[in-house]
């Protein structure tokens, strides 16, 4: 099986066909369901994982994980919300000698009805970089990765163990990217309510790209192939009782759309149609 990175690429020869305008929908975990994809990032450093989700920060019962990429417990690692009732976000997995590592990343989530945005991202001297809705949170220092094997969980730790394979209880989930990049900060603010094009600065760095938006089936496209010639198509199976709602979406409009999500004066908030508002003081200088 051909792996999902830029250590293992062949040139993609399929058809490319041009990101459908995302629908009002999104994946609905209904206690226990997840996506199952195969191992779409083997890289220890210079990667980004992001996406969105709603989840409920008092649940208590077990973990509710946002993605496991690696084989659990043995290389690796995850990022979940915690069983405390907090809200906050850990990051867990294998260091690079086959250490086991679990550490706060700095983010809470305080509604179980809004959707938040997450990032990921590992730099090239191994240090990690948190956002929560695009604000930076903790950086941590130096630890490294077991090389991750196996598979890439989105909404689950693991594809048998109980309970609920530690995936969100209730919520949705919509929009994860891989990339086999460090993103920086103002990149991730530029695009976070903004799908995806071959505009995007880092467009040839996506690995793998989930909108989650079919509405239809089990199995979700992985359309990063559509903006990086040299990504592989993969897909991803729907794990019941996974479904789809369509009465929830996150905040993420067409490139070029019109519509305007974030009106805050944010000088760093984008809207649906790519631009970044920057305010100057009257006599020309940034504020």
């Amino acid at each position: 099986i051909i792996g999902g990175d830029d250590i293992d690429r062949f040139l993609n020869t399929s058809p490319v066909a041009d990101a459908p305008i995302v629908p009002d929908a999104s994946i609905n975990v209904n206690g226990a369901g997840f996506i199952n994809t195969s191992l779409l990032l083997s890289k220890t450093t210079n990667f980004t994982i992001e996406g969105y989700f709603i989840a409920d920060p008092s649940f208590t019962t077990h973990r509710q994980y946002l993605f496991y990429n690696g084989f659990t417990g043995l290389d690796g690692f995850g990022l979940y919300i915690d069983d405390t009732g907090s809200g906050e976000l850990f990051i867990e997995g294998v260091d690079n000698v086959g250490n086991p590592f679990d550490f706060s990343t700095g983010m809470n989530v305080t509604s179980s009805t809004e959707w938040q945005h997450f990032a990921v991202v590992v730099d090239k001297s191994n240090n990690w970089h948190f956002y929560l809705n695009g604000t930076p949170r903790f950086n941590i220092a130096s630890i490294g990765i077991m090389q991750p094997t196996n598979t890439t969980l989105i909404g689950a730790r693991n594809l048998t163990v109980p309970p609920a394979n530690l995936g969100i209880d209730t919520g949705n989930l919509q929009e994860y990217r891989f990339w086999n990049v460090a993103l920086d900060t103002k990149t991730i603010r530029e695009w976070m309510h903004v799908q995806l094009d071959n505009t995007h600065t880092f467009y040839f760095t996506l690995n793998s790209y989930f909108p989650l938006n079919e509405n239809a089936g089990s199995i979700v496209r992985d359309l990063a192939y559509t903006l990086n010639p040299i990504s592989l198509y993969k897909t991803g199976t729907i794990i019941n009782p996974a479904g789809w709602d369509n009465t929830d979406s996150a905040p993420i409009g067409d490139n070029g759309s019109g519509e305007v999500e974030n009106a805050t004066a944010d000088i760093n908030s984008r809207i649906k149609t790519g631009i970044e508002i920057d305010f100057q003081t009257p006599s020309g200088g940034n504020l």
